[in-house]
This record gives structure tokens, sequence and C-alpha cells, in this order.
């Protein structure tokens, strides 16, 4: 308990030397890296207490010499006892000077806060008067920032799609389904009642019935009957062919004739509708022409009188533009003069409240000295009074009290009332006694 020095970390804690936190750091076992760890913690709080340890000392509290440790635990009581009756000290003067009343300031000082108006540079008004732009700038940054992070993570997505669709997928092959009992009997029946006929050709054999199925093909086609059948149908499609040309030509002819006269039954129409319409469009463009015309001539006329206005207008801008130039220069030297004027008065100003503060200062000062002088004076008249009624060495408590008189601004002699004022008393009690 006493080597690894968590009793002696209690002992600290208890005077308020460490807090909680620094206790915690303490470990309260005898292995040696501990121990080690906990004394070089002790030895910075112990330094700061003036206690210091040597190697030495460190290695014979760990190895359990209790010399070492009393000497150290009297040290400790030496310190902590004569920090504890300081702090006790300062405790009590402070609650006693609490206790006692201070006198009161001869003078009453209030701060005046000096109101600053609000200056506006002529640099910093285009800045403030384009606040607003700049407000709309930030939102527009941030605006862009958004989007630009919604299309970096879109455009993410996009390339996580990709790779995903470049790396090959692992497809298993498929497995053939597996069969029912009912299903292998019905095709076993199939494969019994359809057999497959298999013959064992040879090559020779093989090209016997090649020739042989070629030779089927040229009898059949080389055959009268095939000949005269061939010819039969020639003819027919030939005769056929004839009579359909000749009935296209008929009607092509027809067709011809009835679409020409159509198409003259048409234009006859078409001429005297075309006709009309030139005689209406023949009115309607001349009617066109005319108030063309007229528009023309009022377009012409509205162009004059815009022009003529716009001068008009240019000009009495120009006038408005110098008058409000000249009344800025105006105002401008006006109050040029306002603040010429009032430099001069805040100057005045100043040098009259700075005598009057130099004034007061230097009546104060010389209060001070005379109150001083003054007490001074009554103190040296006291103590010159008093030895020579004792005709000895003043006692130190008269001595004492005087000092704390004057220290305190107290008249070290007792304030009477005037002469005048004793005399009426006198005689007042005199004529009030009974004769």
């Amino acid at each position: 308990m006493m080597k690894n020095g968590h009793v002696i970390a209690g002992v600290l804690h208890s005077y308020h030397v460490i807090n909680d936190e620094k206790l915690f750091l303490i470990r309260d076992s005898a292995a040696q890296e501990d121990v080690k760890n906990n004394w070089s913690y002790l030895i910075e709080w112990l330094a700061d207490l003036e206690v210091y340890l040597t190697a030495t000392d460190l290695e014979c509290i760990t190895n359990g010499k209790g010399s070492t440790l009393l000497r150290l635990f009297y040290q400790l009581f030496l310190h902590l006892d004569k920090r504890d009756r300081t702090n006790f000290i300062k405790r009590e003067r402070k609650m006693v000077s609490s206790l006692v009343e201070k006198m009161g300031h001869r003078f009453k000082v209030d701060k005046i806060p000096e109101e600053e108006e609000s200056f506006v540079d002529n640099l910093s008004k285009p800045l403030l008067n384009e606040k607003h732009f700049i407000d709309w700038q930030k939102k527009k940054a941030e605006q862009i920032k958004d989007t630009y992070d919604y299309i970096r993570h879109k455009y993410s997505k996009m390339l996580k799609k990709i790779e995903e669709s470049n790396t090959p997928m692992n497809v298993k092959a498929a497995i053939p389904p597996k069969l029912t009992g009912n299903e292998r009997k019905d095709m076993d029946k199939f494969a019994q009642k359809y057999p497959c006929k298999f013959e064992n050709y040879t090559y020779e054999e093989l090209l016997a019935l090649e020739q042989k199925a070629q030779e089927q093909k040229s009898s059949i086609s080389d055959s009268e009957w095939a000949k005269g059948y061939m010819n039969d149908l020639y003819t027919r499609m030939r005769k056929k062919s004839d009579s359909e040309e000749f009935q296209k030509q008929i009607r092509n002819v027809l067709s011809g004739t009835m679409w020409d006269l159509s198409i003259a039954e048409e234009e006859s129409k078409l001429d005297t509708e075309l006709a009309k319409k030139v005689m209406k469009l023949s009115q309607f463009e001349k009617q066109m022409c005319t108030q063309i015309m007229e528009t023309k001539q009022q377009a012409r006329n509205l162009v004059k009188n815009r022009v003529q206005a716009e001068k008009e207008f240019a000009d009495q801008r120009e006038q408005q533009f110098n008058q409000f130039l000249d009344n800025v220069k105006e105002q401008i030297q006006l109050e040029v003069t306002e603040i010429d004027f009032e430099k001069q008065r805040q100057a005045m100003l100043h040098k009259r409240l700075y005598g009057e503060k130099m004034k007061r200062k230097r009546q104060h000062y010389y209060e001070i000295c005379y109150d001083t002088v003054l007490s001074l004076i009554d103190y040296a008249t006291k103590y010159a009074y008093f030895t020579k009624l004792l005709e000895d060495d003043i006692p130190e408590h008269f001595i004492h009290e005087w000092k704390t008189l004057y220290y305190k601004q107290q008249p070290i002699f007792d304030i009477l009332d005037p002469m005048e004022d004793l005399i009426k008393e006198k005689t007042e009690e005199e004529a009030a006694a009974p004769s």
C-alpha cells in the first residue's frame, strides 16, 4: 500500500493539491510498471509543493524502507500544514475585510457613453448598394455547387452500372429436369411402338441407290406424255396473254377519251372561276393598295413624331441632370461649410472641456494636499501637546489610534461647538434655573 504511492496521492487529493482526474491516474497495484508510473506522476506533483525526491530516495521507497517513507510524510506534513494555515489566514482576512465598512469616495464619477454616428465611406457605398448582387452571387454559387454534386453523384452511379455490365456473369448450366416414373414409362412405350430401323449399306450399294434415283427422274421428264402436256400448257398461256393485251388496249383507249373530256370540262369550269376570282382580287387589290399607302403615311408621321418626342425628352433629361448636378454641388458646399463649422465647434468644446478637466484635477489635488497638511499639523500638535502634558514618551496605543484616524481620514481632535453657542447655552440654563 505504501510502496505504490496510492496513500500519498489520497493525502494530496484531500488537501486539494490534485483533482479527481489526476487521482484516477494512480493505480492501486503492486506491479512494478504501475509503481514506476505512479511515482513518476507523484514526483511532479510533490515538486509543486517544493518536496523533491532523489533517485536514491525513490529506490529506497520502492524497496520498502520505512525511514525514507517516514521522512517523506514528515516533509509533506510541514508543507501542507503551512499551506493550510496560509489559506485559513487568507479566508479570515477576506471575511473581516467584507465586514468592515469602507468609506465612499468623495467624488462620484459616472461614465457617459459616447455614441458614434455611423459613417459610410465613399469607397464602401458602391459595395453597400450592390449588396443584393453579392447575395445573389452567393446563392447562385450554392445552387451551382448543388447541381455539380448531383451530376457527380449521377455520373458515379452510371460508372457503377457500366462496370457491373462489363463484369462477366457466372451463369450456371441449365440442369435438365428430372423425369417422373410415368413419363419414363410413356417414353419407353413410344420407343417400342415406333422403333428406328437401321440397315448397314456398303459404299457400292449406296452409289447404286443414288444412280437409280437419277434414272427415275430423267425417265419422267423425257417421256412423250410430259412433252405433250407442256406444249398444251404453253399454247393456253399464249392465248390468254393475247386476249388480256387486247382488253388492256381497249380499256386504255376508252379511259383516255373519258379522261380528256373530263379535263376539258374541268378546265372550262376553272377558267370561269379564275375569271371571277381575278375580278374580285383586282377590286380587293385596289382597296389594299389604298390602305397600304395610308398606313405608310401614318407610319411616316409616327416616326417623325417619335423622333421629335425623343429629342425633346433628351433635352429635358439633360436639363434635369444639369439641374441635379447644380443642386448636388450646392448641397456639397453647404455640407462642407457645416463640417468646417462643426470641426471648429468641436475643437473649441474640446479645449473648454480639457481646461475644465485640468482645473478640476488641480482643485482635487489641492484639496487632497490641503487635507493631508491639515491632518499632519493636527497630528504634530497632538503629539506636542501630549509630550508636554506627560513629560515622557507617549504610549504606543495613542500613536496607533492617531494613525488609524489619519488613515481613515477622520479628525484627530474632538470637534467642539463654537464658543458663542456655548455662552448662549450657559445663559439659557442660568435663566431657566430657579432664583
